[in-house]
């Protein structure tokens, strides 16, 4: 037997491809691959979406020649189109994150390490501009950024209050800290403005002073675009826009001091930025979007961040870790107001919200292990405080070796001190002490490893003579001079001998302090992520038992659980995004980490994995579907394109069809014209049924909620202005309640908090069912044609009809989508109707109290929008819970609508799909070659279908 050589070795590329070894692409030219067998196919959502989108670019080819060369209808060709952007539209889905947090709660840094690269800003000591930041992937692997400015009638309206605000004040410069912020945003676009005299000569004439600055007037209502190939450059250039000039301080006199800059600053002019990256965690299609940490003080970039939440599938909420270990921060987490809000939108949910505690790294062991009382488990962390009670122990002893020596050692260091302290009351808790994490066996034998290097050094340096450079540089041969006492240069080794051991050991226990920092870490992390869970459950079961109990408060038994809570898991991770770019050096200047020395114990690449995994569920989820609408549209096309021999007779009678079917040659006929017209009725049955239910469920609710909340609001609004100072709340009357904080919203909540579950679920089960009644309708349509059909085309109407079926089942899964997609959308529209409701009835008490000025005018204020309040709260929430209820009538005719246009487009398809028996392409040169061309495309694209298809039934 001759033993073959590989076939690799001995065939060219070309062979191979003849042989079908190999993957190749399209003969016909088309850009997607060529694979012989599913087994080729490593499938991933994400290959497949590709594939998917280079085959519908293949057929959108063969669409244009059909249309331009063959059709004579614009049924079809529209129909086609239709449908091919409906499978672009799945294919580039995006999944929207928001991610939320408080100024300072390191969203930004959090961002900037999922990406790996740093290119939002951040600022460890003041807060970032304002700038609402969209970061998405794309294929190219360079940077690209469009930056969104604010238009001319957003900056004035912007601009009126705030200079209003500052004039309120003596001297911009020395404003309150809730004013502060607004002159800086103010001189950084205008920086020649130098105080309170220029403010109110630009207030006088405001809109001539805008437009009179040539360069920021430039760029009001335009978009600028950055590209770069280079990091570095990218940065650079994005920090231009977005970065404000820092705030310093005068040392000796403790005030700010008012960086005066000779260009101006366009970051308060932006009001969104796009960014776009080929980082690998955004690769699956997942978005995110960094959100202002406060209130924004123009609408436009305020309403821009609402949007941006009502979009979102998903939402994180991030808080520095210092924070979250008590309960009572914990649920500061989720504010009544934002709680309220998320409940309304249906977004309180453990599978839509992630909540991330940050700065992991910031840990104080000696806080972390107070009181706490040693485990079994706890033995990595146990051989870490012996061994730090030996290694304290070991050199106090050196100490007072050397101190006893002749010249004998200076007082340690301070850090040498806090060992000694440190070991001391390790000490005294040696017993009542606990780790949260089990100790790993590598890790305990690592803590030996140092034990015995220690010893080891020990031992060598005191064994060893001294080494060159270490006693006055001296070689060890010279001995002492004829000088010096032979004692004393024997103590002089001795103490030099003394100061390598220490330094050994303060070597040994600095590593030992890292890795207690670590474990102490994940005793945090652990316990805050215990505690975060037990929040969120905590306030699902507030929300379900306040709507158990005003369900039926005769039988309501508060002891007896709603529901299996111990199956609601929200996600929790917690993660040291900092130390994470100093690991990988992303940070110029910012040495090494402070805690943690591996990647993984920062927690941040569990969160690229799942902000990963979340565009990768949804793409997944959606690829089944994506194939099958992608075969429907082939298989349309071939049947179309396809040389069919029809004989005269047939084609006499195909006219005939036409006469009868096709809509619009005779009043009231046609299939899409009949189909129509009963389905609109489908329609309105659906829109009437969900009034209804909107009606039985919400209005006794919205009714009780309404005289509960009034009674509440004189008590909201002092405490709002209370906790406020005076030229804060002018500001946010001058905004009709809304600035840093918002006073419609606040006013808001308790209503809101009332009807939140029972609205929550009102929508969650408000699905449509059309399945049935659609089905029955085309059939009977269907039957109809059949039945009207001649003999010699039988067998294809027989043929159309049943490709009908397939596309009208296909359509009916995505009608289903789209219209829960509308009432999810509606929903959020509707629920923030309320506080808009509020402040439109409170403007009267917003306009009187704002103006009130000079001595006393702040009680003044308080008292007459006081005044107003009491006079129209009742009529602020039942003219909210009517203007809630009006808002469920339109969420039901959205519906209503988008059913009709859904129905619109599948009554088309139906009667594209059987205009094949009366339009058929002709026999000239152009429409045979471009339906040749169509024909050949689409049977290889089929084939590739269904090996992706087969190729997704075996990952499963």
């Amino acid at each position: 037997m001759v033993k073959k050589e590989p076939i690799e070795h001995s065939l060219d590329s070309r062979m191979l491809d003849d042989l079908d070894m190999y993957p190749r692409r399209s003969l016909l030219g088309h850009q997607y691959t060529i694979y012989q067998t599913s087994r080729q196919i490593e499938f991933e959502a994400e290959r497949a979406m590709s594939e998917c989108l280079r085959m519908a670019d293949a057929i959108g080819q063969c669409i244009d020649e059909l249309n331009h060369e063959v059709s004579k209808t614009t049924l079809r060709t529209g129909d086609w189109q239709r449908s091919l952007q409906q499978v672009y539209n799945i294919a580039r889905q995006k999944t929207l994150i928001a991610v939320c947090g408080a100024t300072g709660s390191g969203k930004s840094s959090l961002i900037n390490a999922i990406l790996d690269l740093p290119l939002v800003p951040t600022d460890g000591s003041q807060a970032c501009t304002s700038v609402i930041t969209e970061i998405a992937w794309h294929e190219d692997t360079s940077f690209l950024a469009e930056i969104v400015f604010l238009s001319e009638e957003e900056w004035l309206d912007e601009l009126k209050p705030l200079l209003l605000d500052l004039q309120d004040t003596e001297d911009p410069k020395d404003a309150h800290e809730d004013l502060l912020p607004l002159w800086h945003k103010l001189r950084a676009v205008y920086p020649s403005l130098a105080g309170c005299d220029d403010v109110k000569k630009v207030a006088a004439s405001i809109k001539e002073y805008v437009s009179s600055d040539a360069v920021t007037y430039s760029v009001l209502g335009t978009t600028r675009t950055v590209r770069e190939d280079d990091k570095a450059r990218f940065t650079e250039e994005l920090q231009q826009f977005v970065a404000a000039a820092r705030q310093t301080y005068d040392e000796e006199a403790g005030d700010p001091v008012d960086n005066v800059t000779q260009n101006c600053e366009l970051w308060p002019l932006i009001k969104v930025i796009k960014i776009h990256c080929n980082s690998p965690a955004l690769s699956s299609g997942s978005v995110l979007v960094d959100l202002p940490g406060t209130a924004d003080t123009n609408s436009a970039r305020a309403n821009i961040a609402t949007k941006y939440l009502t979009q979102c599938s998903h939402i994180w909420i991030v808080t520095s870790i210092v924070r979250a270990p008590s309960d009572k921060n914990a649920k500061d987490l989720t504010d009544d107001a934002f709680r309220a809000q998320l409940c309304m939108d249906g977004a309180y949910d453990d599978s839509r919200i992630t909540l991330i505690a940050s700065k992991t790294d910031q840990v104080s062991p000696s806080e972390v292990l107070r009181g706490r009382t040693m485990g079994s488990e706890d033995a990595e962390l146990q051989d870490l405080v012996n061994l730090e009670i030996e290694l304290g122990a070991r050199m106090r002893a050196l100490e007072i070796k050397g101190s006893r020596k002749p010249g004998g050692l200076a007082p340690r260091t301070q850090p040498a001190r806090h060992t000694a302290d440190n070991a001391g009351s390790s000490q005294k808790r040696r017993k009542s002490i606990s780790c949260g994490d089990s100790a790993s066996k590598k890790t305990r034998v690592d803590t030996m490893t140092i034990q015995h290097s220690s010893n080891s050094h020990v031992s060598d340096a005191s064994t060893s003579g001294p080494r060159s450079g270490q006693v006055d540089e001296q070689p060890a041969s010279a001995g002492p001079s004829p000088e010096i006492d032979a004692r004393d240069y024997q103590a002089e080794i001795d103490s030099e001998e003394i100061r390598t051991q220490l330094k050994i050991l303060e070597m040994d226990q600095n590593t030992l302090f890292r890795r207690k920092r670590v474990l102490c870490s994940r005793i945090r992390s652990k316990e805050s992520t215990r505690i975060l869970q037990h929040s969120f459950i905590q306030h699902l079961k507030e929300l379900d038992n306040a709507v158990a109990e005003a369900n039926d408060p005769d039988n309501y038994d508060p002891s007896e659980p709603l529901r299996d809570y111990r199956r609601i898991n929200p996600p929790v991770f917690t993660c040291s995004a900092l130390d994470y770019m100093r690991i990988y050096s992303h940070i110029v200047g910012d040495g090494e980490p402070y805690c943690f020395s591996e990647p993984d114990d920062t927690g941040i690449p569990q969160i690229q994995q799942w902000c990963y995994n979340l565009g990768h569920v949804r793409r997944r989820n959606a690829c089944p579907g994506l194939l099958t609408r992608l075969s429907i549209l082939v298989e349309s096309i071939r049947s179309y394109s396809e040389d069919v021999d029809l004989s005269d007779v047939a084609k006499a009678n195909s006219e005939d069809m036409r006469k009868l079917w096709q809509t619009g040659l005779a009043e009231n006929t046609g299939i899409a014209f009949r189909l129509k017209a009963e389905l609109y009725a489908l329609a309105e049955a659906q829109r009437q049924k969900l009034q209804a239910r909107f009606s039985v469920v919400m209005k006794p609710k919205c009714r009780a909620a309404a005289p509960k909340a009034a009674q509440r609001a004189e008590e909201i609004s002092d405490s709002f202005a209370a906790n406020m100072f005076w030229s804060t709340y002018r500001g946010t009357l001058r905004r009709y309640g809304s600035w840093y904080q918002d006073l419609n919203i606040n006013l808001a909540t308790p209503f809101l908090l009332e009807i939140a579950p029972s609205w929550s679920r009102t929508f969650r089960h408000s699905s449509i069912d059309i399945r049935n009644g659609v089905v029955t309708i085309v059939e009977k349509i269907l039957t109809e044609v059949k039945a009207s059909a001649t003999p010699l085309l039988k067998a294809l109407t027989e043929a159309q009809a049943k490709q009908s079926r397939k596309e009208v089942e296909c359509l009916l899964d995505g009608i289903e989508d789209t219209v829960q997609a509308v009432i999810d959308a509606e929903q959020k529209d509707a629920s923030r109707r309320l506080a808009s409701h509020i402040s439109e009835v409170l403007a009267p008490g917003y306009a009187e109290a704002a103006p009130q000025a000079g001595k006393g005018s702040a009680a003044r204020r308080k008292a007459i929008f006081r005044k107003w309040l009491v006079k129209l709260k009742y009529s602020a929430f039942y003219g909210g819970a009517a203007a809630l209820l009006a808002s469920l009538d339109d969420v039901a005719d959205a519906v209503g609508d988008t059913l009709e246009e859904e129905f619109d487009a599948l009554s088309e398809k139906v009667e594209a799909t059987m205009s094949l028996l009366w339009d058929r392409p002709g026999n000239g040169a152009l429409e045979l070659k471009a339906c040749a061309r169509a024909t050949a495309t689409m049977a290889e694209i089929r084939e590739q279908i269904l090996l992706w298809q087969l190729a997704a039934e075996s990952t499963n």
